[in-house]
């Protein structure tokens, strides 16, 4: 059976064919506040390429893409933890509806693929996930922060580096959202050192002109390179309240859009009264690998331990001739983590480090080494 995928292409459901070529326009959306209305579609994905890129390389595209298409039908990255959808991203294709490449006349090259909505919903059923509904409520985002002991309001013209990376961690869990414009009404109404100290009162009262559907309040602070943040979900006659720190800020920003979207489009979650969740806390591990030989034994490292459960974030921090140093983010314990690693066949542990300042890195060499 063939889909009729736009007045340039037609691909066939069931394989990946060759790429057809398509000419046509695409339409920008302000990354700092996506309406209800405006949100990009959750089943569809589309990535710019490079000119010489290969058609052989379409696999790569089609994981990266179903990998942030779960995440946006469920609003969550928890869902590439579960052990049913890792095995799903083994064969990544069969949740393919239509693939195709464009050539924009502004962005250039590009590959774009629709997921089946009806597979990937049913995945999610199977991995006892929810799967949102596809109109979800607009969230008005008000954020402030302390510097200098006194509180201020965030938006896209102050400290645009927080926006940015708030919109960053809503936009890929598809959640709607918008900031204040922080005019001269805003300034008005709201009493910014109120809120700061919790008496939402003229918060309450500002945020009417918006007509928000639910209100996400967060308060930072940075003391001594740590993070310490307070979060207010506010929504009808019910507010949820939760904390969290860390040294990094997308990383704790992007926590928070985690909570908030589990709180706010679960459909199965309970009442969201009095609520308080502390935030799982990141830590940096190092981890020492030796019997590293070529690039592709370095892809595969890097992707098994991208997929570890509770790991955020992978970075290489030394590559030396007998081992590769990478550092990890993660939100769990030492021991949790090593258990996880011990669970796979890729890496066997080896004797601990002797250094002085290695002593504390796990050690681990290639399997078959």
């Amino acid at each position: 059976m063939f889909v009729f995928f736009s007045k340039f292409t037609i691909i066939n459901k069931n394989r990946i064919l060759k790429p057809i070529i398509s000419f046509g326009m695409v339409v920008l959306l302000c990354a700092s506040s996506i309406a209800a209305n405006e949100l990009q579609p959750i089943y569809e994905y589309e990535l710019p390429i490079q000119e010489n890129t290969a058609v052989g390389d379409q696999a790569q595209f089609i994981r990266q893409g179903i990998t942030e298409v779960l995440v946006r039908a469920s609003g969550s990255e928890k869902v590439l933890q579960s052990p049913i959808v890792k095995e799903a991203l083994n064969t990544p294709d069969k949740y393919v509806k239509q693939l195709s490449y464009h050539q924009r006349p502004n962005t250039g090259r590009s590959i774009k693929i629709l997921f089946n909505e009806k597979l990937i919903n049913q995945l999610l059923n199977k991995a006892q996930q929810p799967a949102i509904v596809k109109q979800r409520p607009l969230v008005l985002v008000w954020l402030m922060v302390e510097k200098g002991g006194t509180p201020y309001s965030v938006g896209n013209d102050s400290d645009p580096i927080i926006a940015n990376e708030m919109s960053k961690a809503l936009t890929k869990r598809a959640i709607p959202f918008t900031f204040p414009l922080l005019d001269l009404t805003d300034v008005s109404e709201v009493a910014e050192l109120e809120v700061w100290n919790g008496t939402l009162d003229s918060l309450q009262k500002g945020i009417k002109r918006y007509e928000p559907e639910a209100v996400l309040l967060g308060r930072l602070k940075n003391n001594v390179n740590q993070w310490q943040s307070s979060w207010t979900l506010l929504r009808g006659n019910e507010n949820t309240t939760w904390t969290s720190e860390g040294k990094n800020i997308e990383i704790l920003l992007n926590e928070a859009a985690e909570t908030l979207s589990l709180r706010l489009v679960d459909p199965n979650s309970k009442s969201m009264a009095n609520i308080t969740t502390e935030a799982a806390t990141t830590q940096y591990l190092s981890i020492a690998i030796t019997g590293i030989l070529n690039m592709e034994q370095y892809a595969k490292v890097l992707d098994y331990l991208r997929q570890l459960p509770s790991v955020v974030e992978v970075e290489v921090t030394q590559i030396m001739p007998e081992k590769t140093v990478f550092n990890l983010q993660t939100t769990t314990d030492k021991a949790t983590l090593i258990k996880s690693i011990n669970e796979g066949s890729l890496l066997i542990e080896n004797p601990p480090l002797l250094d002085e300042e290695q002593k504390e890195w796990l050690s681990y060499k290639m399997a078959g080494i």
